[in-house]
């Protein structure tokens, strides 16, 4: 009996000694520039990744959309950096004031704005709201847009052969749209053939992919995008970022 007491009691203070909030409490804040600071920083250990959050699930039975749903919600962005040099990429709605497009794009941001095409009202771009630097993709806040369309995000992985279309601002040449496939998935070096579709890091595509065309939304034959473009070859060689990491960094939990 006495052997049993000193065990509980063993056990008890064994208890007493653990810290069940020694991990708890990490400080998030650094993750996301979400307080208004549109200054870009530097890559960190503290950026946003693929590694270091959580995804979340895609909505399944997205309403199909037509290229000229598509084509509405894509945007040529204007981008005026710290030395009032203007660059110019594209653009794409996941929601009514979210905006994606590929961080090169924005890198030094001062101001800018986005237009549909030229036909179309501009509209300023507020803030940067979220950026993945690792994966080249920056969400920018863009209040006011009217009639705002909405491009779903694909809740599969596109096979290779699938036929893809890129829309976007090639050479400032707004609402442009092209067509082509899958050819490959790759590792994000650009040549290493990845294990599979879920683990690629890059989409290997022979859309064609010119300056201007970054950021714009490559999407599947239902008007989904499975995509962003981002690097070109030519000769049909071009890159496009997986759409599963813009729900990595829109929809990530803190």
């Amino acid at each position: 009996m006495r052997w049993l007491v000193l065990i509980i009691i063993f056990i008890t203070l064994c208890g007493c000694n653990l810290n069940p909030s020694e991990n708890a409490g990490t400080d998030f804040s650094n993750w996301f520039n979400i307080d208004g600071d549109t200054t870009l920083h530097e890559p960190s250990t503290s950026e946003v990744t693929a590694e270091n959050v959580e995804e979340l699930p895609i909505e399944n039975n997205l309403k199909e959309l037509s290229l000229a749903e598509v084509m509405k919600g894509t945007y040529a962005v204007y981008i005026q950096d710290y030395k009032g040099d203007w660059a110019q990429g594209s653009g794409f709605l996941i929601e009514k004031n979210l905006l994606v497009t590929n961080f090169h794009v924005v890198e030094g941001f001062r101001n800018g704005l986005v237009r549909n095409n030229d036909k179309t009202p501009k509209y300023n771009i507020d803030e940067i709201l979220k950026v993945d630097t690792k994966n080249d993709i920056a969400i920018l806040r863009v209040e006011g847009i009217e009639s705002p369309q909405i491009l779903a995000i694909s809740d599969k992985i596109p096979n290779i052969g699938d036929p893809i279309k890129a829309l976007g601002c090639p050479k400032g040449l707004e609402a442009t749209v092209c067509g082509g496939i899958i050819s490959q998935y790759r590792e994000r070096n650009g040549t290493d053939v990845a294990e599979s579709g879920e683990y690629a890091q890059l989409f290997q595509i022979d859309a064609d992919i010119n300056h201007g065309s970054s950021g714009g939304p490559i999407v599947n034959d239902k008007g989904h995008v499975v995509g962003i473009a981002v690097s070109g070859l030519g000769d049909g060689m071009n890159f496009a970022i997986p759409a599963r990491f813009i729900n990595i960094l829109n929809r990530g939990t803190l």
